[in-house]
């Protein structure tokens, strides 16, 4: 490893920060047994190769064990697995689903898809760009929630496969000296780029409290607040717990039944959370079972639909949101 290479050197230190923030660090060891595998396919006879293939095996291995210095300890070696593997989060979560092309948001992955596969074509990729992106690729189309990491892995393969056909194209066309405008215009394109996201991102910082109240029960949770004596007991859609347990947090008559971190909700309790915002068999008898006496859920779900006809439940709240409905 030389030169820029031995950035990949630091990739210990790495995991040791992502293991104490996120449970995909097993994605940085990964990357790093494939660039080992890319070096030993192409090392051949060359000793270099050879060793490129050894350090970065032996670095993935060194890897692992910074990841143990988190408050979990040895446990957090397994989290990935257990969500990974857990049949309720793989089957009830969205994030976790395959991804809808359908949907607008998802178009320019699709779009970025498309892109990478003409590039292949116009260029053949290097044995890490390929096995990075097939990885990659493979992770995203069994779950959305894995599109970001498809983008980083793949994005070098998409530029250099279309560079390498931008240059053949060049090779092709009468040479000349370039105008004398065109770095004006590439530096002018980088400000207007730039300065367009940056506006960007300020508005959306500047609007963040107005998107909180479209997605989530702003109103819902001040009600709450302002009334502590009703309930002791909360059924809530299991998308809007973390936000009410941030915001009514640590009253013991206002804790969430589900929040969005199913390894430690546990598959049993997800997929009660589900059976009763579906309507499934025997949805009631999970809320009295477990004493839920109030229940706050989006309007025109289901669960708030059924509970508008069902005797002994009494709405008290209602926005353009969020419904709230308690019973004795």
């Amino acid at each position: 490893l030389e030169g820029r290479g031995r950035v990949v050197l630091a990739l210990p230190a790495l995991t040791l920060v992502w293991g104490n923030l996120h449970g995909g660090w097993p994605v940085a060891i990964v990357w790093c047994l494939l660039a080992a595998a890319a070096e030993a396919a192409g090392a051949g006879r060359s000793a270099d190769g050879r060793r490129r293939a050894l350090t970065l095996a032996a670095l993935a291995g060194l890897s692992v064990p910074p990841v143990l210095v988190n408050p979990n300890g040895p446990a957090i070696l397994l989290y990935p697995f257990q969500t990974l593997f857990s049949g309720a989060q793989q089957s009830l979560i969205s994030e976790w689903q395959s991804p809808n092309f359908h949907l607008p948001a998802l178009w320019p992955f699709g779009l970025f898809l498309l892109l990478l596969l003409a590039g292949f074509a116009l260029g053949r990729p290097g044995r890490l760009d390929l096995l990075l992106t097939l990885a990659g690729v493979a992770m995203a189309l069994a779950s959305v929630r894995n599109v970001p990491l498809c983008v980083a892995a793949a994005t070098p393969a998409l530029v250099t496969s279309w560079s390498a056909a931008w240059e053949r194209l060049g090779r092709s066309l009468p040479r000349g000296p370039l105008p004398r405008w065109a770095p004006a215009v590439v530096v002018l394109t980088l400000i207007g780029v730039g300065g367009a996201t940056a506006g960007r991102v300020a508005s959306d910082l500047a609007q963040q409290a107005a998107v909180v109240r479209r997605y989530y029960p702003v109103g819902a949770a001040d009600w709450l607040a302002a009334h502590p004596s009703v309930g002791t007991r909360m059924f809530n859609d299991y998308g809007w717990g973390g936000y009410l347990a941030y915001r009514l947090y640590p009253d013991p008559d206002r804790r969430v039944f589900a929040f969005g971190e199913g390894h430690l909700m546990g598959d049993a309790l997800i997929r009660r959370t589900a059976l009763v915002q579906q309507l499934g068999p025997g949805w009631q008898a999970v809320l009295r079972r477990e004493h839920v006496d109030y229940v706050v859920s989006e309007r025109g779900q289901a669960l708030a639909d059924a509970l508008a006809g069902r005797p002994g439940w009494r709405l008290v709240y209602r926005d353009r949101l969020a419904v709230i409905y308690v019973r004795p």
